[in-house]
């Protein structure tokens, strides 16, 4: 965590020099805002690169693009996207969306589409929805804030799925204050742009709305919040489901869906321990699917436990598997939100550890229609008591079903496009442009964050790639990050 403070020091200096070049600012603002993101500094806002960003916008000279993009986004719910995806939740988040309010025109446009992909990913088939790509046409930032400014412009409103480092967009939006814009906060738990803009956040869980507050100083008055929208399960034939996976009467499946990193121990906080002691029953089997064999906490459990454990690596759609699977457990000590829901619609219990709450929130998925004692563990005997409780008792299983299958509806697409409704409907009071001051963290969360994500020695091994000038890349060459006393701030 100190290392990624001294380089965004760095970093921050090199802005400075460079403060009247608007191109190389949002350039550096970019790195800056990435390394931020990906290496937890005990912030999660970013102030200086706020400020340049309110600033700069109104320095850029307008610029309209075509018409045909003016006409193409004109009286339309504009979904501004970084980058679109070929997997994943965040872009079938702006198609659902899509797919969802269809009693309204949209767009879509990308901001910097490095990736290849398929259109149709990204809007519905059979829909007419114009999407625009920016990059394709010219990979200039200031022309691309000035573009977005004017497309911002003439839309009915526009959402903001961005990146947590989208420099151009953030700065389109400081200089489009009369827009109707809506920030989706997709990445609650990271240092992100976009903290000082008078704009209306939409949050996809309570906890991301309180730390809003808490860390970034965006009052709640300004922020919505709409469920993660999940589509109910088709049927899947459960025997044939335990059959392929070999597993017979009288096993448990206990089930967890996650990429390799959630699971990654941050000193004693892991799974290990308490997984180790449920699997002296032999009667509980243990499927991770995300992790391969030489995971340091899989991988040493299937040691202990031989036949007991299976890592099935990266599954692109895990259907089978949530379908014979007894009881689903939580990814930690990092959640994974969407796919404990998805485990959840289909009525499977589900557990997770949540260990030093309220410090930890952000790292916790929601089911708010659970009792917590039937679905929360607080420390590692209770987990394990809580698995066995389901394990060995039916009724509280079934209990725990149907107590999901009513709760996971305010999340399936009828009560999602209600809610997205009643939100657009809202009047909120857009505060002015604002400096998002909050102070370093050096709290729990700041700790587990910065053990979680990743270390900045990976970006200080090629320092060019920073885009630094010759003072910031001297200060990397001449002393190791490690080595750099406070004051070199």
């Amino acid at each position: 965590m100190t290392r990624a403070r001294r380089l965004l020091g760095i970093l921050h200096g090199c802005v400075d020099r460079h403060a009247g070049d608007a191109e190389r600012t949002l350039a550096l603002t970019e790195i800056s805002a990435q390394v931020a993101w990906l290496c937890h500094a005990g912030t999660f806002v970013l102030p200086q690169a706020e400020r340049l960003l309110h600033e700069h916008a109104e320095r850029i000279l307008p610029q309209t693009p075509c018409g045909d993009w003016m006409r193409a986004v004109e009286g339309r719910t504009l979904h501004v996207l970084s980058e679109a995806y070929g997997v994943g939740g965040h872009t079938l988040l702006v198609k659902r969306w899509i797919e969802l309010l269809d009693e309204e025109p949209h767009a879509v446009v990308l901001v910097r589409q490095l990736q290849s992909f398929d259109p149709s990913w990204v809007v519905p088939a059979g829909r007419h929805v114009p999407r625009i790509d920016l990059h394709a046409v010219d990979s200039s930032r200031c022309r691309k804030v000035a573009w977005l400014a004017s497309l911002f412009g003439v839309a009915r409103r526009v959402i903001l799925h961005i990146h947590p480092n989208d420099a151009c967009s953030v700065a389109a939006a400081y200089r489009s204050p009369q827009a109707d814009i809506h920030f989706l906060n997709h990445a609650d738990h990271v240092a992100w742009l976009g903290a000082g803009l008078p704009v209306v956040y939409l949050n996809l869980r309570q906890r991301g709305t309180r730390l809003a507050e808490t860390r970034r100083g965006i009052a709640a008055s300004t922020c919505g919040v709409v469920p993660i929208p999940i589509t109910p399960p088709a049927p899947v034939d459960r025997c044939a489901a335990r059959r392929k996976f070999g597993l017979v009467d009288g096993d448990c499946l206990l089930l967890t869906v996650a990429s390799a990193y959630k699971f990654t121990p941050v000193g004693r906080r892991s799974l290990l321990e308490p997984l180790d002691r449920l699997l002296c029953r032999r009667d509980v089997k243990l499927m991770a699917v995300g992790v391969d064999a030489g995971h340091p906490v899989f991988g040493i459990l299937a040691e202990r436990h031989p036949g007991q454990v299976m890592c099935m690596g990266i599954v692109p759609s895990p259907t089978a598997h949530r379908a014979a699977a007894d009881i689903y457990l939580d990814s930690y000590p990092f959640c994974s939100v969407t796919s404990m829901l998805e485990s959840a619609a289909l009525g499977t219990p589900v557990v997770a550890y949540r260990p030093d709450q309220p410090d930890l929130d952000i790292l916790y998925s929601e089911c708010p229609w659970l009792p917590a004692e039937h679905h929360e563990a607080r420390d590692a005997g209770g987990l394990v008591e809580l698995l066995h409780a389901l394990i060995d008792d039916r009724a509280l299983r079934q209990e725990m079903c149907l107590r999901n299958i009513e709760g996971m509806k305010q999340h399936f697409p009828s009560a999602w496009r209600a809610a997205v409704r009643r939100h657009l409907m809202c009047t909120f009071t857009k505060p002015p442009w604002r400096r998002p001051d909050r102070p370093f963290g050096h709290g729990l969360l700041d700790e587990v964050l910065s053990e979680l994500m990743s270390d900045v020695l990976h970006y200080t091994s090629q320092p060019d790639a920073l885009g630094l000038d010759e003072i910031g890349r001297d200060r990397i060459m001449r002393r190791e990050l490690r080595g750099m006393p406070e004051s070199g701030l």
